[in-house]
């Protein structure tokens, strides 16, 4: 039986490996035992923060949880989706199961590398965006790192 620190733990790489694959800067992702979970590569609360250009890419990465999700366990707890859905909707999304499937078919998106992330983060508990053993362990999965300036 899987654990539920490990579901979140994925639930959350899902995030961090999307935002990195498509350009998306975040300040971190953590693991939180009794809340759940923390990413937001800017808050989407007030959507005149993110570039109409970039709200594509924005949505793929709230969707990312449930992908990864998806990938490596075949199911999804949807209740781990209620924040990344209301995010996603306010980000302009209309179809998130849709927005899921495009994610999970980013080259690069993949239970290796997804499993890689969230061990680290079950370790680590918290991972920045410009983490040096994020870098390595996405490195080592052939994803070419991308830090913002």
């Amino acid at each position: 039986m899987l654990s539920y620190v490990h579901e979140q733990a994925v639930h959350e790489a899902g995030h961090a490996v999307a935002a990195c694959l498509l350009k998306i800067r975040f300040s971190e992702v953590k693991l939180i035992y009794d809340a759940g979970v923390d990413f937001a590569p800017n808050r989407v609360d007030d959507t005149c923060g993110v570039p109409y250009e970039q709200r594509p890419n924005f949505r793929l990465a709230y969707a990312a949880g449930a992908a990864a999700e998806d990938v490596v366990f075949s199911a999804r707890a949807e209740w781990r989706c209620t924040e990344d859905r209301r995010l996603y909707d306010k980000c302009g999304g209309n179809d998130f199961e849709e927005d899921a499937r495009k994610v999970r078919q980013v080259p690069g998106f993949n239970s290796d590398v997804l499993t890689a992330v969230a061990s680290l983060l079950e370790r680590r508990h918290c991972l920045p965006m410009c983490d040096d053993q994020l870098a390595e362990v996405l490195r080592n999965h052939q994803i070419c790192i991308w830090w913002p300036t």
